[in-house]
């Protein structure tokens, strides 16, 4: 259909490939009850952690971060995983950089995001997937293959053409230009985090989310760079979107989840905060393994037909179907409708 986007596309071409990888072996290997020897996974101290609806690598960053607020004289639980985990998200920084490539690394760098929370407090976040380092990190697990390396090229370039990233570079432009801007911007900053380490400490999980999610949403708010602020941020809510997507494909048991059956009538609404929500039923069986940072490809012969990320679901076993609620990858690019 004429709504797909350039970058919707590019996504879906690199389903196979990322599936194929070794790098997607691995990250379906956590799964397995008997994981493949040959291949890095977790222990079994470790893998019990790993039910969260986190992003992989996030997931086990989570993960490791939950054990040790419960068991903390135990030290790192599973550290050959743990590192595996860290040189992954090496590679999905790199991956990151490239879709923000003509703009400031040190100006991206200082943005407050919810990615600079650590992983219990993020929502769904990958952290500190800004923080890229010099290195060969995309010669990693095979994503340097000569059948992937150009699909994932073609992404970054898709990502580079979006509105969100436009406004973005827009956005660095005039923070470049302003001595002033650039030193509300790092002020802001070097407070925020001064803030961010010491007001959370001893407080509950989920007290200390709410209280950091508020204090970041109201950080820019009322001051000179608010308005780049949300531009910078716009783009990085795209840019995590489209590591979700990557780091989905290739764990996915089924390749890239396409969605051609659905039962009744396609329901397309709002949700709280604008975002477009499509709420779906379908009874194909391969999707029934989707998990929530699992992209789905709809098929349906209309001008919704795209990528969409995975918000909610519940199954029927009585019907043998699946109730999806999902949001539209491009939505997050600002291409939507």
């Amino acid at each position: 259909m004429g709504m797909v986007t350039p970058l919707e596309q590019a996504i879906w071409d690199s389903a196979e490939e990322l599936n194929e990888s070794r790098f997607g072996q691995i990250l379906r290997n956590q799964f397995r009850s008997e994981p493949d020897p040959t291949l890095p996974a977790p222990g079994q101290a470790l893998q019990m952690w790993l039910v969260s609806s986190d992003p992989a690598i996030q997931r086990t960053l989570t993960a490791v971060s939950a054990e040790h607020m419960m068991r903390p004289s135990q030290g790192s639980p599973d550290s050959p995983w743990l590192q595996w985990t860290l040189l992954a998200r090496k590679a999905a920084a790199r991956m990151a950089a490239k879709c923000w490539a003509g703009i400031d690394s040190q100006r991206r760098l200082l943005l407050v995001d919810e990615d600079n929370l650590p992983p219990p407090l993020s929502r769904h976040y990958i952290t500190d997937l800004r923080s890229d380092e010099s290195g060969m990190h995309l010669n990693f697990e095979g994503l340097n293959a000569p059948d992937l390396k150009p699909k994932l090229r073609h992404i970054f370039e898709a990502a580079r053409s979006t509105p969100s990233y436009e406004g973005a570079l827009r956005a660095d432009t005039e923070l470049g230009r302003s001595r002033a801007l650039t030193l509300r911007w790092a002020e802001l900053a070097r407070g925020a985090h001064e803030h961010l380490r010491s007001g959370l400490q001893g407080s509950t999980v989920s007290d200390a989310r709410e209280r950091a999610l508020t204090f970041i949403d109201g950080l820019y708010a009322g001051t000179p760079v608010e308005a780049i602020a949300t531009a910078f941020r716009q783009h990085n809510r795209l840019v995590h979107r489209i590591l979700w997507c990557i780091l989905g494909l290739a764990e996915s048991h089924f390749g890239g989840p396409l969605v051609e059956d659905t039962v009744g009538t396609l329901r397309l609404r709002p949700d709280k905060n604008g975002i477009p929500v499509i709420r779906i039923t379908t009874a194909q069986p391969a999707v029934v393994m989707s998990r929530p940072t699992h992209p789905i490809w709809l098929k349906s012969g209309t001008p919704l037909d795209g990528l969409w990320l995975i918000e909610g679901y519940t199954m029927n076993l009585g019907a043998l179907s699946n109730d999806f609620s999902l949001t539209p990858l491009r939505w997050f690019a600002e291409s939507w409708p």
